[in-house]
């Protein structure tokens, strides 16, 4: 069972960047988390959301989850959701 939880987000520009990390289900740091737009919640050990509501063109990236066990350093990434937004829709 995971300890830790951490969200990033990998950009061409800006390579991959810590979003959100949580320690036992508390997010511990979320410095990286853009405006308030940003939501991360961890409900339980197995299961965490990350919600981008609304999304902009900008947010257009890789986003990866990754969990870390009680010892050790290293991390297990998910595969990563591609996200791309375009342009508004119009009527």
């Amino acid at each position: 069972r995971p300890n830790s939880l951490f969200w990033y987000r990998q950009t061409m520009m800006r390579g991959l960047e810590l979003l959100i990390y949580f320690n036992n289900n508390v997010p511990i740091d979320d410095s990286g988390m853009p405006e308030d737009r940003f939501s991360a919640k961890m409900p339980n050990a197995s299961f965490s959301t990350l919600k981008i509501q609304p999304s902009e063109p900008r947010d257009s990236a890789v986003y990866f989850c990754a969990s870390k066990p009680d010892r050790g350093y290293e991390q297990y990434f998910g595969p990563g959701t591609r996200l791309t937004v375009t342009g508004e829709i119009r009527a």
